[in-house]
C-alpha cells in the first residue's frame, strides 16, 4: 500500500500554520531575550494599569482574514486591513482562534500596519466577564485585586493563563477547578 503525502497546498498551511503558533511570542526572528522583558507576564497586581489609561486598544468584529492579512470593523465602522507581520518582522500575536465574524481587541505594531496583540473576545467571555484589556495587556478583575496575566491557552473548550505571583487561571473543558493558588 502506498502512503499518502500531504499535498503541496496542504503542506504550505501546515508550514504556515506552524510559523504562526511558533512566533506567537512577538519577538523578531533571531531576537535575543531576557528576563522579564514581557510586560503583561511581570506586571504585579498592585500595577495592573486602569481601565481608563487605555490609549491603544481597538474593539471590533473580524471581517476576511487569510494568512498573512486580519480585517477587522471596529465599534465605530472603521475598517483595519492589517498584516500579521509588521515591517519589521514582528510577528503579531493571536489569543484564540481567529474567526470571522468573532469580537476582538486588538492593538496595532509600532508602524500601525500590522496586528500587535489581538484577543478573541467572542471566546473570551465564555469562560469570563470579569476582565478588561490596556494596551494589549489582559487584566483579570475576579479576586481582591486585578491581575495581569499571560494567557497560556484560548480556544472553545479552555481558557488558561497565569498571573505575576505564579497563580494559575484555568477555566473549561480540561479543568477540574476555577482556579488555583
Amino acid at each position: 500500500m502506498k502512503a499518502k503525502w500531504f499535498s503541496p497546498a496542504q503542506r504550505l498551511f501546515l508550514m504556515a500554520l506552524l510559523l504562526a503558533v511558533v512566533a506567537c511570542d512577538g519577538k523578531k526572528e533571531g531576537e535575543k531575550t531576557t528576563e522579564n522583558k514581557d510586560t503583561a507576564s511581570v506586571a504585579s497586581r498592585v500595577d495592573a494599569p486602569a481601565p481608563e489609561s487605555d490609549t491603544k486598544t481597538i474593539y471590533g468584529v473580524s471581517d476576511e482574514f487569510g494568512m498573512s492579512t486580519f480585517t477587522l470593523v471596529d465599534d465605530a465602522g472603521r475598517t483595519y486591513e492589517l498584516s500579521r507581520t509588521a515591517e519589521d518582522g514582528t510577528y503579531g500575536c493571536f489569543y484564540g482562534d481567529v474567526v470571522e465574524g468573532a469580537r476582538y481587541a486588538l492593538t496595532l505594531s509600532p508602524d500601525s500596519t500590522a496586528v500587535g496583540v489581538a484577543y478573541n473576545l467572542t471566546q473570551l467571555e465564555k469562560f469570563t466577564k470579569d476582565y478588561y484589556i490596556v494596551d494589549g495587556q489582559l487584566v483579570l478583575t475576579s479576586g481582591d485585586s486585578p491581575e495581569v496575566v499571560q494567557v497560556e491557552t484560548l480556544n472553545d473548550r479552555s481558557f488558561q493563563a497565569k498571573g505575576k505571583g505564579g497563580k494559575l487561571y484555568q477555566m473549561g473543558e480540561s479543568s477540574t477547578r476555577k482556579t488555583e493558588k
